[in-house]
């Protein structure tokens, strides 16, 4: 059930059908609930059975919280001393700072706006995140922000026509909660490089940014180049794989020297994969195929 979610979600589904795609998420959501609800059941009654099972383990000494090390190597090796350090040798490591500052290009005034912002966008804009999903530093959510909709709607609506029509971001809604997460696998707790950064940006941030990538999209036209594949609904690296393998079915040429595809990032899970057809060989060599 969650692959044919995700299935429906590369075929950009929660864009061009979004009741089919409701109903099959609900679908899923409530299937997840009723399968907590049967594990913690069986959890539960396990100690009628097996009186020193896991229940009585659990109940005695509780859940056992992660440790989460104080201390980071540098990049020279050495160990930092204190909590500001090993969030500068964190923050350094994900956010590297510029070796030299690049000057600012102004442009000439900016020409009125010619879109659209009204309470329609914007109320699809916020209705299309998660209500609990996990808020930035305002601890808004998407959820109270619907509650609020009947009361602030109008009041939110000139907030975003007034950003967009002065070309201004507020500076409060580029502040992000930074949370650092451990990778899968990971047994080096010392270095930055295991953990991943998760940005958790204020709620109505992104949905402005939902309307500006919309704008965006309609001024660039970008969901009509063909070779475009990333950020375009209804494509993915599906797609892009695709691509080049009916190019090659469809060539009329008697060989191909050389098929160059690089998909870095989580792309990679698939260097196992023959993309071209028997005519050609593959050979993965970290993500690619020549």
């Amino acid at each position: 059930m969650s692959g044919h979610l995700d299935r429906m979600r590369r075929l950009g589904l929660h864009s061009t059908d979004r009741p089919a795609y409701s109903q099959a998420r609900n679908s899923y959501v409530a299937h997840i609930r009723t399968a907590k609800l049967a594990a913690w059941r069986c959890f539960a009654g396990d100690i009628n059975v097996n009186t020193w099972g896991k229940a009585f383990s659990w109940a005695k000494s509780g859940s056992r919280s992660k440790k989460v090390p104080s201390t980071m190597t540098r990049p020279d090796g050495v160990m930092t001393e204190t909590l500001d350090e090993t969030a500068e040798v964190l923050l350094s490591s994900f956010f590297p700072r510029e070796g030299r500052k690049r000057d600012l290009i102004r442009s000439g005034p900016l020409e009125s706006y010619g879109g659209t912002v009204d309470a329609e966008r914007v109320k699809a804009a916020i209705w299309r995140m998660r209500p609990g999903k996990a808020p930035g530093a305002d601890g808004i959510t998407a959820g109270l922000l619907r509650k609020a909709w009947p009361i602030l709607g109008e009041e939110i609506v000139h907030l975003f026509r007034t950003r967009i029509t002065e070309a201004t971001f507020p500076q409060s809604w580029k502040y992000a909660n930074l949370v650092v997460l451990l990778k899968q696998g990971k047994k080096d707790t010392t270095s930055p490089k295991s953990y991943r950064p998760i940005s958790l940006l204020p709620t109505m941030a992104k949905a402005l940014e939902t309307l500006i990538i919309q704008d965006l999209e309609v001024e660039t036209e970008l969901n009509s180049y063909n070779q475009q594949h990333g950020f375009v609904p209804g494509r993915s690296t599906i797609t892009a794989m695709n691509s080049p393998y009916y190019w090659i079915r469809g060539s009329n040429s008697r060989h191909v020297f050389g098929v160059f595809l690089d998909t870095p990032g989580p792309s990679t899970t698939s260097a196992g994969t023959r993309c071209c057809p028997d005519s050609t060989h593959s050979a993965p060599r970290s993500g690619r195929y020549e």
